[in-house]
């Protein structure tokens, strides 16, 4: 009897055990904007901004509906389903201290944030919002639709989180150094007849830079809201100018430009701390930071710090953004190519990536990184053993421990004592400081030893004399 007990026991503490759910303390999502009209267009385009709804740039009703849909898988995955863990961020906007949201100082990103939330929160359909109190009780307003705060924190231009190609004199320099490479200039003079047609066709000067990108960007949008593309698309390639686009994407975030060098420096981890970096550790500063509030909370510490004030209600921060920003942050976190595929795709309107400090049961702190691609309608990708450090740790439940994490990606931190404007603003030069003063020690050394040789000199003269 006494070992059936005990065999029972056993059996219900190992099943406690096994349906024991990590719990998510921190969710953080960073997401592409919504469908858009193109930026800016070409003197020869046919279509001109009058033709697009809002003009150049403008989140269209298409893109709107994007968000609302991640929003709302996002919500069934995170706080409803909750499969593989246990969260406990409230399903209705009843604490604002539990949402963070941050984004570029853009139109579309922040329309994009406000159409997601109607989403994440149901703010339309769900009966626990109470005209008067939630929402003005007033016909004029959207029954049920209830406002949340978007955040921008810093210039467009000087937004380095959230826009991996803010002002940097370094990222600038970097660029020189890749289009002074043999790589570059090979590449360049195959595709000459390619830029000449596009340049004739476009009416301004098309070359493996930015001006291509925003050809390759223009077409893709009319081609994806309907509109009947040029004739001359379809005689240069279509397909071609994506994928020349795609390479120099590649090359502009540092990858597939081989073992390129420069004042003894790896251009490819100098621009990943330029581009991808910053957001990198923007998050990772945010789980440790919510780790150590944890502590400090289950220890009553009555020294928390001010940041603590911050994170210990908050749940869930957000990032809305740009193709560039999630490129750059699967390119730093060393991932791009298992998430997007080797031939190059950008992330897509309303692609988002999501990354998850959980703390286990045994009181160990996990991350857990994932993708949701709209064409996959928004199912969650694990791509955790994807990440740097992460490749032959990953649990299998697509988990790796925080501290391996935070370790391998030191690498993306700019020097001890720089911020990465201070380090962005030193460009190039920076790293010549130390060959300069090797070179001018090396200058002083031969100048004494001159001065040396010409004093044993005199002195033998004299002796002979």
């Amino acid at each position: 009897m006494r070992l059936l007990l005990s065999v029972l026991v056993g059996l219900f503490a190992l099943a406690d055990l096994i349906l024991a759910k990590d719990k998510l303390v921190l969710l953080q999502a960073a997401w592409r904007h919504g469908d858009r009209s193109p930026t800016r267009g070409f003197p020869k385009d046919i279509y001109k901004e009058s033709d697009w709804h809002w003009g150049w740039g403008q989140l269209n009703a298409k893109g709107m509906e994007q968000h609302l849909e991640l929003g709302q898988k996002l919500r069934q995955h995170y706080l409803i389903e909750k499969d593989q863990f246990d969260f406990d961020m409230k399903p209705s906007y009843v604490d604002s201290h539990e949402i963070y949201i941050r984004s570029t100082d853009v139109n579309r990103t922040i329309i994009s944030a406000m159409s997601n939330m109607i989403g994440f929160y149901d703010t339309m359909n769900n009966a626990t919002y109470t005209a008067g109190e939630d929402y003005p009780k007033n016909d004029a307003w959207p029954a049920g639709f209830v406002p949340i705060a978007i955040h921008t924190v810093t210039p467009f231009e000087d937004d380095h989180v959230g826009h991996p190609s803010a002002d940097c004199q370094l990222q600038t320099d970097l660029w020189q150094v890749i289009t002074e490479s043999q790589l570059y200039k090979n590449k360049t003079q195959e595709l000459h007849d390619f830029f000449t047609a596009l340049t004739k066709n476009t009416g301004e000067k098309i070359g493996l830079d930015h001006s291509l990108q925003r050809v390759a960007d223009n077409l893709f949008i009319q081609q994806y809201n309907g509109f009947k593309l040029a004739d001359w698309v379809k005689e240069v390639g279509y397909e071609k100018i994506h994928a020349v686009a795609d390479l120099l994407n590649s090359w502009e975030n540092g990858e597939d430009l081989g073992n390129l060098t420069v004042n003894g420096q790896d251009v490819f981890t100098l621009i990943r701390q330029c581009r991808g970096g910053s957001l990198v550790w923007n998050m990772l500063n945010h789980m440790q930071s919510k780790k150590n509030c944890l502590a400090a909370q289950a220890s009553k510490d009555p020294k928390k710090s001010k940041q603590c004030k911050f994170m210990d209600p908050l749940k869930y921060y957000v990032y809305s953004a740009h193709d560039t920003t999630l490129d750059a942050l699967l390119t730093a976190l060393g991932s791009v190519k298992k998430v997007l595929g080797d031939k190059g795709e950008y992330p897509h309107f309303s692609a988002a990536v999501t990354m998850e400090l959980l703390e286990a049961e045994d009181k160990k702190f996990y991350v857990r990184a994932n993708y949701f691609h709209p064409n996959h309608n928004y199912t969650a990708f694990a791509f955790t053993k994807f990440l740097h450090g992460c490749e032959k740790t990953t649990t299998t439940d697509d988990k790796c421990l925080i501290d391996d994490v935070l370790k391998s990606m030191e690498f993306l931190l700019p020097p001890k004592g720089e911020t990465i404007d201070s380090y962005c603003s030193k460009g190039l030069d920076q790293f010549k400081k130390g060959i300069s003063d090797s070179g001018k020690k090396s200058g002083s050394q031969f100048t004494t030893s001159f001065g040396l040789m010409v004093i044993v000199l005199a002195l033998f003269a004299l002796k002979q004399h």
